[in-house]
This record gives C-alpha cells, sequence and structure tokens, in this order.
C-alpha cells in the first residue's frame, strides 16, 4: 500500500502564514460586534474556545485527509491487481494509461506509454479491430469484442474488450477499456469443435447417430448423423416425437413408440432392429437403442443411438433364405439317405422272403395237384417258412441298427454355464429371421455349471424354438413369445429346461407318437427332429418329454446333468 503524502516543513509555514493574511483580511473588514468593549477576560476565554474548535476541526480534517488517501491507496491496489486489464485509450487509440494486469497481458512497459494499441492486434484480426473501435468512438454504449492479440514477447492471446466512450473534461474522447483474457476459454472451445468434428466424421464412417432426451424438459437433441439417417435437413425440430416416431414402419410404429414410453416412464432399456422410411422414401433398416439415465431418483435422461444397417441386414436376409433354403435341402437329403439306407439294408432278407415264399407256394400247388401227402415236400415247406422268419427278423434288425447308428452322436462332454448356452442358443436363432417372434429367456441364477456336450444342446434348443414359431406361423400369427426357462431339478443333480410357445400345441392323439422318426405335424416336416432332439439328450444322461397342458400353447422339457 502506498504512504500517505505529507507536507515539507516550508510547504507547511507558507500556508500558516497564508492562512493567518486571510484571517486578518477578513478581521479588518468584518463589521464590529455590539458596541460595548468587552473585558480582556471574556476575549481570551472566547479565543480559547475559538483555538479549541479550530483544533477539533483540524483533527476532523486530518482524519479525512487520512481516510481519504486509505481509500484512494485502496482504489489503487484494486485497479492495479485487478484480474483484469483496465486501459484508458485515446480518440487516436493510444494507450494512455494502463493497470499492472493490463500490461502484464500484452507484455508491456507502463514506461514506454504511450503505445498504439492496433499493434498489439494480430495481423488476422486488424480490420475487425479498426471497425470496432470506430464504432465505439460514434456511441456512449458498452460495446463488446473479442480478438486476438501479439504480445510483447510474440505469444498469442484471446481477449475479449468491454469498451466504453467517455470525455476527456469536455475537450476530447476517451475509451475506456476492460481487458479480459479468454484464452483457455477460446482453447476449449476450439477442442470442443474438434471433437464435434471428429465425431461428425466418425458417425458418418459408422452410420451411427447419438440422440439424448431430457425428461423434465421433454426435448430431444440429435447429433447430425442422425439428421442423415432422417434425411431432413438441420432445420427439421426433432421435438415432435410422435412426428419421429412416423419415420418407422407402419408395423414397427407400435413397437418403437412402446419402447421410448416403457424407457421414459420405467427405466427399460431398449435395443432394436427395425424398418424404418427415408424423408426421401427410401427404406432403410435401423437399429436404435435407448438407455435411462436416473438421477436423484428419477429419469432425468433417456440417451440412445440410431444406425443405419441395411447393408448388413439385407445380406443377413440374404443369408437367412440361404440358411433356410440349405437346411431344407439337407434335411430332405437327410431323408433321401435315411430311406436308401434302409432300403439296401432291408432290400436283400426281402428279397430273400419274397424268394422263399415262391418256393413254398410252388411246393404248396404241387401238394394240391398229387393229392397224396410227400413228407419231405412238407419238411421243404417247414425249411422255407424257418428261413422267411430268420430274414424278417435279419430285416428288422438291419432297420434297428440304423436307426440306433443315427441316434448315437458323439457324447464328448464339458464343464458349461447354462445360461451362455442359452443366450447361444438366441443368437443362433437370431440368424433365422425371428422377425416379430421374440425369445425370452429366464435363467435361475443358481443354476451352477452343467455337464454336457454344447454344441448338441445349442441344437435341441434351435429345433424346440424353431418348431414353436412354425407352429405359431402356421396359424397366421405374425408375432408370439417363446419362454426358454431353466431351473435346478431333482435335488441340485439336474437342471431342468423348459421351452414354451403361444402355438396351438400338439393333438391328444399326436403327443404320444412325436418323439418317433417319421412322425410330424408339420405340413412339411418329415418327423425327425424330435427323434434326433431326444437321441442328443438322451446320449448326455437327460430325458425329452412333451408336457400336456390344458389350453393352446406347448411345452416341452428336457433335462441336463449338473457337473459335479
Amino acid at each position: 500500500m502506498r504512504e500517505p503524502m505529507k507536507l515539507s516543513d516550508q510547504e507547511e509555514q507558507r500556508e500558516a502564514q497564508r492562512l493567518r493574511a486571510l484571517a486578518e483580511v477578513h478581521l479588518v473588514h468584518s463589521p464590529m460586534i455590539g458596541t460595548s468593549v468587552r473585558p480582556a477576560a471574556d476575549l481570551l476565554h472566547e479565543l480559547e474556545v475559538h483555538q479549541i474548535e479550530l483544533e477539533l476541526q483540524n483533527e476532523a480534517l486530518r482524519q479525512a485527509q487520512s481516510a481519504l488517501e486509505e481509500s484512494r491507496d485502496r482504489y489503487s491496489n484494486l485497479y492495479e491487481f485487478a484480474p483484469v486489464g483496465y486501459l484508458t485509450l485515446t480518440d487516436q487509440g493510444l494507450v494512455a494509461d494502463i493497470n499492472l494486469y493490463g500490461a502484464t497481458l500484452l507484455g508491456l512497459k507502463r514506461s514506454r506509454l504511450p503505445r498504439r494499441f492496433a499493434r498489439f492486434i494480430a495481423s488476422a484480426d486488424a480490420s475487425r479491430w479498426y471497425a470496432y473501435f470506430a464504432k465505439v468512438l460514434k456511441q456512449e454504449d458498452k460495446l463488446e469484442c473479442e480478438l486476438m492479440l501479439e504480445r510483447g514477447d510474440g505469444s498469442c492471446i484471446w481477449v475479449r474488450l468491454d469498451s466504453q466512450r467517455s470525455s476527456n473534461n469536455g475537450d476530447t474522447s476517451i475509451v475506456r477499456v476492460v481487458l479480459t483474457d479468454v484464452t483457455e476459454r477460446h482453447l476449449a472451445e476450439e477442442a470442443m469443435r474438434t471433437a464435434h468434428s471428429l465425431l461428425d466424421e466418425a458417425e458418418a464412417l459408422s452410420r451411427f447417430g447419438g440422440w439424448k432426451y431430457d425428461v423434465a424438459a421433454n426435448r430431444i437433441s440429435w447429433t447430425n448423423e442422425v439428421y442423415r439417417i432422417y434425411g431432413v435437413g438441420s432445420d427439421y425440430d426433432p421435438n415432435d416425437i410422435d412426428n419421429d416416431i412416423s419415420f418407422y414402419s407402419a408395423r414397427d410404429q407400435k413397437v418403437i413408440s412402446a419402447a421410448f414410453r416403457r424407457s421414459v416412464e420405467m427405466g427399460e432399456p431398449f435395443d432394436l432392429e427395425l424398418q424404418f422410411v427415408r424423408a426421401n422414401g427410401r427404406p432403410i433398416w435401423v437399429r436404435t437403442t435407448g438407455h435411462p439415465e436416473v438421477r436423484n431418483g428419477k429419469i432425468a435422461f433417456v440417451t440412445g443411438y440410431i444406425a443405419d444397417i441395411t447393408e448388413r441386414k439385407t445380406k443377413e436376409l440374404e443369408l437367412q433364405a440361404l440358411h433356410a433354403e440349405l437346411r431344407q435341402i439337407l434335411e430332405w437329403q437327410v431323408a433321401l439317405h435315411t430311406v436308401a439306407a434302409m432300403a439296401h439294408e432291408v432290400n436283400q432278407p426281402l428279397s430273400s422272403i419274397s424268394a422263399l415264399c415262391e418256393a413254398a407256394k410252388r411246393m404248396l400247388v404241387a401238394q394240391s395237384a398229387t393229392g397224396v401227402p410227400d413228407g419231405s415236400r412238407f419238411e421243404q415247406l417247414e425249411n422255407a417258412l424257418q428261413r422267411m422268419a430268420v430274414e424278417s427278423d435279419r430285416a428288422g434288425d438291419a432297420v434297428r441298427r440304423l436307426l440306433d447308428s443315427m441316434q448315437r452322436p458323439d457324447t464328448s462332454v464339458e464343464q458349461a454355464s447354462l445360461s451362455s448356452i442359452l443366450y447361444e442358443t438366441l443368437r443362433i436363432a437370431r440368424l433365422d429371421n425371428l422377425e416379430d417372434y421374440h425369445v425370452l429367456i429366464d435363467c435361475a441364477p443358481d443354476v451352477p455349471p452343467v455337464r454336457v456336450n454344447r454344441l448338441q444342446v445349442e441344437k435341441v434348443l434351435v429345433n424346440l424354438i424353431t418348431n414353436g414359431i412354425e407352429a405359431m406361423r402356421e396359424t397366421g400369427r405374425c408375432a408370439g413369445r417363446i419362454w426358454v426357462r431353466a431351473v435346478v431339478a431333482d435335488g441340485g443333480a439336474e437342471a431342468c429346461v423348459t421351452v414354451s410357445d403361444e402355438g396351438p400345441g400338439i393333438r391328444s392323439e399326436m403327443q404320444s407318437q412325436i418323439f418317433h422318426p417319421f412322425v410330424t405335424t408339420k405340413p412339411r416336416g418329415i418327423g425327425m427332429g424330435l427323434t434326433i432332439s431326444r437321441a442328443l439328450v438322451e446320449a448326455q444322461g437327460g430325458k425329452l418329454w412333451y408336457e400336456a397342458q390344458n389350453g393352446p400353447g406347448a411345452i416341452f422339457c428336457f433335462t441336463v446333468p449338473i457337473w459335479k
């Protein structure tokens, strides 16, 4: 803080003489109060009183001067060390005065004032500065401007200028300027712009667009890629949620609307692949997700993304069509080879039986013609019949061996998580175009690892899920649900998996036959799926059965052993 200003002894003496002279002049010209001569003692008393009054006034003046000097010093400190720069510019743009912080910002020594302020303006902003300064000189309102400055050491900073014109003793105009360093903010904004630019490029390359819904404000914001996916301009207002949903196909509008509502109201996330129609009428496939954000116990936001998956979905649909065609060909090939193998194995015994029958017939005809019993012919007939029985058993054994070889798969087992098997099966099933058929998985958390051949269990599950979907589809239903549940059973020795659907179920007269070879309830089925599925489950020490129930829907259950 500055020291208070004090007068020298000579200055004080001259000031006292000046005041005395003024007092004597004032006394000469002052009228006499009253006409009587006052006693000397009264005059002395009066003078002493005036002296005390003057001393008190003088002390008050000294205190006021001291307070004024302290206030001036405080103002000076605030001015010099304020976190902003204070400048006074002449109407010619010269720096007439500047505080310490301002000088530090500019890298300027105050001893070298005045200096032209335009010297510190970066060349790229020079024209903006001259236009701004001319505007400030023409009006008395405060004006703002942000410019880049080149400091005395050659470095650059961004500053905000708050400038206002005022008069200098009524003669000329001066400009008061507040200089604020906004370099950090500009760098942060530049970094944010760069990040947004990179995000836009990444979104354009990946075809992923982000969105965020503010529940309280009922407002939604999109990234640039979302506008591109919709095929609308930046002037499109996304806050009309119903209009946003109208871009989805008629069938999928209810799906996305219900999913969004549950996410906002109940905090349920969603991840959907739906058909979409862009603003130009071009149909595409999109994947859209939503993830609620809870703050203070309430759902505050729902954030998600939407992606154009048309290319992938088109390839998936083509792959599904090829997969379905290949599966049908494979099923018919299996049936063909099965029948061919059976025909090959059974043909020879049947040929022998046919020949023996013909021989027996001739023997009987010959015996009937002679009318005379012939013991040797009866013996030959008996031998033929015995050989027919042997060949018949041989044919039956051939069929049983063939079926047994088909039903005895690889039985190598491993320790596996039943939950992971169920979800992997769901992934495989989705390749078959589930459409609006939803597979819901519920695996009890206390199910321990199981002892299975993972691939074979997945085959069984895929077959049961596919059967359920085909059963619902054949009844004309275009949507439905299949539940796959897993629990611990048999006192912890087994895990039981149930697969249930919303189809018509299986007729009571068919329930006892559905696991037999070549028995099917489907118009184009070959009747081997459940037969092979039961063989796969039994090969691992489990059981597969149909759970009869009242009402629609089919329930299949199978068990697998717990790993020990």
